[in-house]
């Protein structure tokens, strides 16, 4: 009985470790290049004295990346739009706390930054001047693992 236990284990664990080391070395897109592709990402905004989390989705419309940030409520901090050719971004919408003329500066030189990386393979960038640090890890979907994992 312990034999068979023992066993049955061992497959369990062999098959959970191989999900794992799957799920590990999958490609996923850290920018959208092409006309339709969308990323997923969760966000992480550290401030001096505070920090902000949520998602970041991006989605290129006919070479124009449109970006929004939103905390876990669902409540968007910012919308922008990034053109790769200039990397100029245009802050669409932001929240109140965030909608004076010298954040918005500061917050369109960053997400530029920010997208730079993220075209050069990076996810973060630290702006020391103002204390502010952006870092966007990929969220895969469980249509995407299955999607690599049968290729």
């Amino acid at each position: 009985m312990f034999k068979s236990t023992r066993i049955s284990i061992r497959a369990f664990l062999l098959c959970v470790s191989m999900v794992i080391a799957t799920a590990a070395t999958a490609q996923t897109t850290a920018f959208p290049e092409q006309p339709g592709q969308r990323c997923r990402y969760t966000a992480y905004i550290e401030i001096r004295k505070a920090y902000v989390s949520g998602l970041c989705i991006l989605a290129n419309n006919d070479g124009t990346v449109a970006g929004s940030v939103f905390n876990e409520f669902g409540i968007s901090m910012f919308d922008f739009t990034y053109n790769p050719q200039t990397e100029k971004v245009k802050l669409i919408s932001t929240t109140a706390m965030l909608d004076k003329w010298y954040i918005r500066r500061v917050l369109r030189k960053d997400i530029s930054r920010l997208m730079q990386a993220l075209r050069s393979g990076g996810n973060t960038y630290r702006d020391e001047k103002h204390g502010l640090s952006f870092t966007l890890t990929p969220v895969t979907t469980n249509n995407q693992e299955e999607n690599e994992t049968a290729q």
